[in-house]
Formats: C-alpha cells, structure tokens, sequence
C-alpha cells in the first residue's frame, strides 16, 4: 500500500468514527406525541404543535410541524431541556385549532421532557368552548359603581340564598369576577367553583355566613394588566376597592370582615392590597400571582421593586399565596420566590401560608381545586373581630 492510499484510508476510518461517535452522543428524543384522526384532513394541510416554550414558537399558533405517518395519524418527536410544557394543536393559525376527544374546553395540554402520549382529535376549527361548571345558590348581576378612573362594569353578588342576612357577614371581594361563579359568563367556560365551595363550607359550619362581590376585569387585557398592576391605574383600582366598592356593600349588608382574593394579575392586585391598604382587608388570597416575570413573548410585570425600595411594609393579617407547575406557572414562580424571600422578613411567619402544586396549570380549573382549602385556612386564621365598618 503506498503512502497515499495509506493517508486516504486513515482519513477515511477517522471520519467513520467521528460519525459513529457524533451519533452515538446524540441525545435520545425522549417526548413522543402521537395524533390520531377521527377524518383525514386536507392533503394540504399539516398539523402543527405549538406551546409555551421558545421551540414552540412561545403560542405564535405555529410552532413545529408534526410528521405524517398516513392520513390519520401524526406524530411529534423530541428532545426538550424543559421539564414540563403546555400545548395546543393548530393547523398553523389559531382558527384551526384541534378539537381534542376529552379536553373540556379549549384549554392547553400538558407535556413532558419524558413521554410518549395518544391525543384523539375529532377535526379542526374555531376554539370550542364545552361549559364545566354551575351556578349554586343565589346569584344577581348589578352595574358596579363608577368613577373618574374606573368605569362601570358587571359585578357578580352571591349569597348562600335569597333572604337578607339579619347580621354582619364576611365579605369576599375578587377580581375577575366573570370568572367566579357561572361558566356562562367565565372567559373559558370554567368558573373557580366559589359558589359551591362557600356553599358546602357554610353547610358544614366551618366558616361564618359570607357573601361574595365579583368585579368584572377590563374586557381589553392590557388594560386588566393596568388596573390590577403596579401603577397609576393600580392604585386607582386600590382605592375603588378599598373605599367605592366597600361603600356600595355597607349600603346593603353589615359587615363583619372583608377578604379578598385573585388569580394571575388578580393575584398580583390582591398581594398589593395586602402592602399598599393595610387597613383595608382581614387577609387575602393570591393564587399563581403575577407578581414579577418576564416571559418570553415580552410580557413583563414587576409590583414588587417599588415595594422593596419602599421597606417592604406588611399587615398583621393572614395572607395565602400559591402557584402551579406547567406553563405560565413555572413563569412565575422566580417571582413568587422573591416574593417569599421577602414576606419571611416582613410577615409574621404564621400568617402566610404558602402552597406549591407542580402538576397545576394556570387555569380556573386548577384554582377552584385549591380554592376551598385556601378560603378555610383564610376565615379561621383571620382575627374573628369586626374591622369597623
């Protein structure tokens, strides 16, 4: 053999077993996503996944494309340094969204790093809404009140039933209030349940009578992020709350304490009454506050740096606060954590009560299963007296 050959030959085993090398450190594509049809779609078409995380084109109703198999069935491959994701099927824009055999409404799906999963689709099209919920008890709209900063717009009022309570009751105040009670009227079709969970607490004597003050969000959501954010606005609705909302109540019922209690942005609003309006609530309920995050479709919230230069200030009343795990939750959590960091200084360690549920998603379904442990904890650690009002 010459030299020559000799060289090429090296040179050609070198380059082998760098591909044999290259290959055999390729990361396994541990998350498997299989759809099968009910129908084929149009050979035109293709099925695209797309999710929360940047490969996924953070909900741009894009994403990825799935691969074909034969006219009912696609699957979906991959590695993910992610552990956890939500997801939705589309055929590449959000008017063909997939209708999933088993989903209640057109909420997200969640996937994992590790999985391999069968997601039955009847077709695609405009977002369904399948309605999961009820109305129990006695249930009124009424025009809020309106000033300068805050216009009028529906607020929900529930009572155990329809008699005029004859004493001082507990009153709840939420944000969001289109979402509380009726799935009619809930933005997904799912409301938090509050209804029946109040229902059964006060059936069974393990809180005082309690009515419920619903106030509807911005129908616009950057203006939702403004009223119940850290800002001009913000602290408008504050004061609404604390003082045109509050007087609207006395007018009507005696009060013995009020609470108040939010999701996401509602949540973030409710830890501000919490440090902003400490005479103004016997406690509160954040659940997956928005507090501070920067995601990666832009979105950036911060209520707590004015707060933390200001000496973080705290109320001596009981404050519960929780999140989930997938999605937006995972989002929030580093500013949940700073928020935590903080409240073991500021806040008397046995009035904040902190609950982590890592299987959770950000939605009214995951806050209605929480929420009836979280308004328990909240009536019976709240000092029993009246505020005043």
């Amino acid at each position: 053999m010459t030299q020559k050959h000799a060289l090429s030959l090296t040179i050609i085993l070198a380059g082998m077993f760098l591909s044999a090398t290259m290959a055999e450190v390729q990361p396994e594509k541990t998350c498997h996503i299989t759809v099968q049809l009910t129908q084929p779609i149009d050979t035109d078409d293709r099925i695209h996944i797309t999710g929360n995380i940047p490969s996924l084109g953070a909900w741009n109703g894009v994403g990825q494309v799935m691969t074909q198999v034969d006219s009912l069935t696609w699957t979906w491959d991959a590695v993910l340094d992610a552990p956890t994701f939500t997801y939705k099927l589309t055929l590449g824009d959000w008017s063909n969204e997939a209708d999933v055999i088993g989903l209640l409404t057109s909420r997200d799906m969640t996937g994992y790093k590790i999985m391999d999963t069968l997601i039955q689709v009847r077709g695609f099209g405009p977002p369904t809404q399948r309605l999961n919920g009820k109305v129990t008890g006695y249930l009124q709209v009424h025009p809020s009140p309106e000033t300068d900063s805050i216009p009028s717009r529906n607020m929900w009022v529930w009572q155990r039933d329809a008699s005029v309570p004859t004493s001082a009751v507990d009153v709840l105040l939420m944000t969001d209030g289109q979402n509380c009670f009726d799935p009619k009227s809930a933005g997904f079709g799912t409301d938090w349940g509050v209804d029946e969970a109040l229902d059964s607490l006060m059936r069974l004597n393990l809180i005082p009578a309690t009515i419920v003050i619903g106030v509807a969000c911005a129908t616009d959501g950057a203006l939702r992020q403004e009223e119940y954010g850290d800002g001009a606005l913000g602290r408008a609705t504050m004061n609404y709350f604390a003082t045109d909302l509050i007087e609207w109540v006395k007018a009507r019922y005696t009060i013995n304490r009020v609470f108040l209690a939010g999701s996401s942005m509602g949540g973030c609003f409710a830890f501000q009454c919490m440090a902003w309006k400490p005479g103004m609530l016997s406690g509160a309920i954040a659940m997956s506050p928005a507090v501070h995050v920067e995601t990666s479709n832009s979105l950036v919230i911060d209520a707590l740096s004015r707060w933390e230069d200001a000496g973080s200030p705290w109320p001596d009343t009981p404050f519960y606060l929780d999140n989930g795990g997938i999605g937006l939750e995972s989002d929030l959590q580093p500013g949940i954590d700073r928020l935590l960091k903080q409240l073991k200084i500021s806040a008397d360690s046995e009035k904040v009560r902190w609950v982590h549920d890592p299987q959770a998603q950000h939605n009214e379904l995951a806050w209605r299963r929480r929420f009836p442990q979280a308004y328990l904890w909240l009536a019976n650690t709240a000092d029993q007296s009246t505020q005043g009002y």
